[in-house]
């Protein structure tokens, strides 16, 4: 993902939304950034909304 596609998926959340990653890649210490989508984490009983980047590929992206 381009910093350019990053920036386009960003902005369909708000600007004061939390941001995690998720690795899957078990190689190497590093993996592309293939998804930005929206979940949630809990925290202390709470479910707390959250834009997540991980390197899954999205299945839109699959099946083309």
């Amino acid at each position: 993902m381009t910093v350019k596609e990053l920036r386009e998926a960003l902005s369909k959340f708000p600007d004061d939304m939390e941001v995690l990653t998720k690795k899957t890649e078990l190689f190497g210490n590093v993996a592309y950034v293939n998804g930005v989508k929206e979940d949630s984490y809990g925290f202390f009983g709470t479910n707390v909304p959250c834009v997540l980047l991980t390197d899954e590929i999205e299945s839109q992206k699959r099946k083309e």
